[in-house]
């Protein structure tokens, strides 16, 4: 019961994505929680089949199959002291996240364009930053044309670390990024890191989003 109460709390707290397999699989509807009652809290589903579930587990890193440390982090969960926030450091999360998109990009027919940036650190939760920025930069690919532009830059100014992603835009399509549930939760997290997101329309032809964080230590790193 302790541990469903920390749950309950963390996602009340963070908001999520939950992860449904095959939901109400085998008449087994006594298991759903409705959308009507999760929705209005920031939760949402994304109902899976369990072809993805096995292609998401082949993603799992090797450590996460250690089981004394799944079952620490298992009792632990909902307690943000069990995950302290560690500085992360910009470049690297940034690399990271383009290998993530790549794909993404190449089957959309969209040029995603890394541009260098200072050594810059923040303190926080990676996954979470990571996170938000994925969201931002698939929205980005969604609405920018085919054999469009996505590019990544993040640059400090006034103790501050700004990550900017822009994409090209067509007028007149109505297609444009940030409509959806990613950027509630990019936006969720920017808050809860002490940070923001800005929408930018530097001219006709192009949209960007800006995650703007606090530096650590409110110097470069």
């Amino acid at each position: 019961r302790r541990i469903g109460e920390q749950a309950a709390d963390t996602l009340r707290r963070d908001k999520a994505i939950m992860g449904v397999f095959d939901e109400g699989c085998m008449g087994m509807y006594n298991a759903i929680i409705d959308d009507e009652l999760l929705n209005p809290m920031g939760i949402y589903k994304e109902r899976l089949s369990q072809s993805a579930l096995v292609a998401e587990m082949r993603r799992v890193e090797r450590r996460d199959h250690d089981p004394p440390a799944r079952c620490q982090h298992a009792t632990s969960f909902g307690e943000r002291a069990a995950d302290p926030p560690g500085p992360v450091a910009i470049q690297a999360l940034v690399q990271e996240l383009a290998q993530i998109a790549a794909p993404e990009a190449k089957a959309a027919d969209v040029t995603l364009d890394v541009r260098p940036g200072p050594p810059a650190a923040v303190v926080g939760h990676g996954v979470e930053l990571r996170q938000a920025l994925l969201n931002l930069v698939r929205n980005a690919i969604a609405a920018a044309p085919r054999a469009g532009l996505v590019t990544i830059a993040h640059s400090v100014s006034a103790e501050r670390l700004l990550i900017a992603i822009e994409n090209d835009h067509v007028p007149g399509t109505g297609s444009r990024p940030g409509m959806g549930i990613g950027l509630i939760i990019a936006r969720s997290i920017a808050a809860s890191h002490g940070g923001s997101i800005r929408e930018d329309r530097p001219d006709a032809q192009h949209y960007c989003f800006t995650l703007d964080l606090p530096l650590a230590g409110g110097t470069n790193a």
